[in-house]
């Protein structure tokens, strides 16, 4: 391999390295308390331990990370684990923890306890030499996660992908919050061929008429919220939902805009990244250079 080209791979390759994965995972955050009166299946353990605990699920790579600490124990620490069960009910250990407060792990879990985790299912149980079964335990909730949509509309999109051949654009904007189901727009609209019937959104993939799912006001711009569904809610998050604008030229949708799940843009490389690099490639080139003259004094 030629020098210059292997200074440019490796350019590449530490520039890739440097940059943060793409950021199409969603995070999802828990947090939960632990008490003796959840503990023992919520029979309660009479235990004056508290505790806290908070997590983190990717959603892509299924990496469960938490932090976790407890106090005023009655018993000794034997150990502690994350169950899989709802509140009230005892279940299998799926992540085993250390027993020293504070703690902080991470561990992946499968495929089939991501679902539970999400679910509101993982407790975190603190077993001691009190109560060999668990002293104090913390059933861990999901917060919320705020999912962000945005489109554009015009005639092209309308009739199912044919078209409708009308000047008329416009813009929409749009969030979900998993926890409530809450799904927020703002839109606005102009230079339609003809007067606002209707306006909804509908349920379909691209170039596909879908039955109506929400209706909104047709005076545009407009902005307004409903809760969804959670079938809803999944074929949104899937890129399902589209907005369309019904007219007097147009009975069918004048024009329409598919609804897109935001993807949060890569961060530029910050000031100590960059002197990482350029000093990294000056290394390399300046390695490469010795390699070629002693590639070429011992050659014949």
């Amino acid at each position: 391999m030629r020098p210059n080209l292997v200074r440019t791979t490796l350019a590449l390759t530490i520039l890739v390295a440097l940059l943060p994965a793409t950021a199409s995972a969603v995070i999802h955050s828990f947090s939960g308390t632990l008490d003796g009166a959840q503990a023992n299946a919520g029979g309660g353990t009479g235990s004056p331990g508290t505790g806290t605990a908070t997590a983190t699920l990717d959603s892509v790579t299924l990496l469960f990370s938490w932090n976790a600490s407890w106090s005023g124990l009655l018993g000794t620490e034997t150990a502690a684990h994350f169950h899989v069960a709802p509140p009230n009910t005892n279940g299998s250990i799926v992540v085993p923890v250390t027993t020293s407060s504070p703690i902080n792990r991470s561990a992946t879990l499968a495929a089939a306890d991501a679902p539970q985790l999400l679910a509101g299912n993982f407790y975190l149980n603190i077993h001691t030499t009190a109560e060999p079964g668990g002293e104090i335990r913390g059933q861990l909730t999901v917060l919320p996660v705020i999912y962000s949509f945005s489109g554009t509309l015009d005639g092209a999109q309308a009739n199912a992908g044919a078209g409708t051949g009308s000047p008329g654009t416009g813009s929409v904007t749009a969030t979900l919050d998993s926890g409530s189901l809450l799904f927020s727009w703002d839109a606005s609209w102009s230079g339609l061929d003809g007067t606002e019937t209707a306006a909804h959104f509908h349920i379909a993939p691209p170039n596909t008429n879908g039955s109506i799912v929400v209706p909104v006001t047709t005076s545009s711009p407009i902005n307004g919220s409903a809760t969804l569904a959670a079938a809803d809610a999944a074929q949104l998050l899937d890129g399902n939902f589209y907005l369309n604008i019904h007219t007097t030229a147009e009975p069918g949708g004048e024009i329409r805009g598919q609804l897109i799940l935001d993807v949060p843009e890569l961060p530029v490389l910050d000031a100590w990244a960059t002197l990482l690099l350029l000093s990294l490639l000056a290394a390399s080139g300046a390695y490469w250079f010795v390699v070629r003259q002693r590639t070429m004094e011992t050659t014949p």
